[in-house]
């Protein structure tokens, strides 16, 4: 079994940069988060490793043995200085849920709060369980600390619609001052693999494997203060407890070794990732008629505030075969995120392509 297992990451580890870039500029999908997943012959290596495993039991194992290899990857990759329980989970949503299952099964409705615009995948099952109250700002977040009980606070690193980072350590700040014993619940899932993530300054922080890293979809990690880890497992009544290796419950091999290779490739690219890649969308924008905007900490956006029927354009845009996303509210933009296994002359044919088609659209 230990055969196996070696033989498959081993072949895995073989796989370089160089080999995912392959005729990667004709498709180029800007969109990391719809994209999802590796180039289609790197999946297909995957699924060669796939048809090996013949038996549930080796299923269970080798997920066992990945799992491990992947929380190894993460710790080089995101390293935690405050030592916080890394978990694997099969999908953040669900692990969030339980989260919240545990923390009603404290007999006692919480009140959480969370900031105006952040994704409903952190926030939603918090509705369910909690007294969750939406505030407009940092400002509104810090009267609420001081004036009302909160026991909870659900925030992003990255916001998701504009690529701007929130305050998560004047949050921290805000919360020691007003509200010690409220945690601080992070999503990580616009910053993780790309940035530094602010571990100082969260209790429990989610992030998925299928964005900025492309990585499996419904694969996520999760990171625990030990304190509160404890408390949540020294509760009765709830549906699952943590193990050492975090929410697993099924073995979709599949998927653990196409995020291991994920993770693998995003080593292999280097910490020094340009998330913004400033100095090509200012060549492009000086020779396009579209402009791109470089201010966000994280991707970027082409504003399409001042374009009649911009998702009509965006699904036309679709058809073409380029995928940028489509954050569709009172100011309507296409979200630009570069995958981190792009050469500059993918993303340089990749810009072009996308000039040309939305220019004549």
């Amino acid at each position: 079994m230990a055969d196996i297992f070696q033989r498959i990451a081993d072949d895995l580890d073989t796989v370089s940069l160089d080999q995912v870039r392959h005729n990667l500029g004709g498709y180029i999908n800007f969109n990391v988060a719809n994209m999802g997943v590796l180039p289609k012959h790197v999946i297909d290596r995957v699924n060669y490793h796939k048809l090996q495993i013949k038996t549930p039991n080796q299923n269970y194992r080798l997920r066992d043995e990945f799992i491990v290899r992947i929380k190894q990857k993460i710790n080089t990759l995101c390293p935690d200085p405050t030592g916080k329980s890394l978990h694997v989970t099969y999908g953040t949503t669900l692990a969030l849920n339980i989260i919240c299952l545990m923390i009603k099964a404290q007999n006692k409705r919480q009140n959480f709060v969370t900031l105006l615009g952040e994704h409903d995948g952190l926030f939603a099952p918090f509705n369910e369980f909690t007294n969750l109250q939406v505030v407009e700002n940092i400002e509104r977040l810090q009267e609420k600390l001081r004036t009302s009980k909160v026991d909870g606070i659900c925030v992003s690193d990255i916001r998701y619609k504009n690529g701007v980072r929130n305050d998560l350590r004047l949050i921290a700040e805000l919360r020691d001052k007003y509200a010690p014993n409220a945690i601080i619940l992070a999503d990580l899932a616009q910053s993780f693999s790309i940035m530094d993530l602010p571990f100082e300054y969260f209790d429990i922080g989610i992030a998925s494997a299928h964005k900025w890293m492309a990585g499996a979809g419904g694969h996520g990690f999760i990171w625990i203060n030990s304190e509160i880890e404890k408390e949540l497992l020294s509760l009765k009544g709830t549906l699952t407890k943590f193990n050492e290796l975090g929410f697993v419950g099924g073995h979709d091999f599949k998927g653990l070794i196409e995020t291991y290779q994920a993770i693998t490739l995003r080593l292999k690219s280097g910490k020094g990732y340009k998330s913004g890649l400033i100095e090509q969308i200012n060549k492009f924008n000086s020779t396009s008629k579209l402009q791109i905007e470089t201010n966000s900490a994280c991707f970027n956006v082409i504003s399409m505030s001042n374009v009649e029927r911009a998702y009509e354009i965006y699904s036309k845009i679709i058809e073409k075969k380029l995928d940028v996303k489509f954050i569709n509210d009172s100011n309507p933009i296409f979200r630009i995120t570069i995958p981190y296994f792009a050469s500059d002359l993918d993303i340089s044919n990749g810009f072009d392509i996308l000039s040309e088609n939305l220019c004549h659209l």
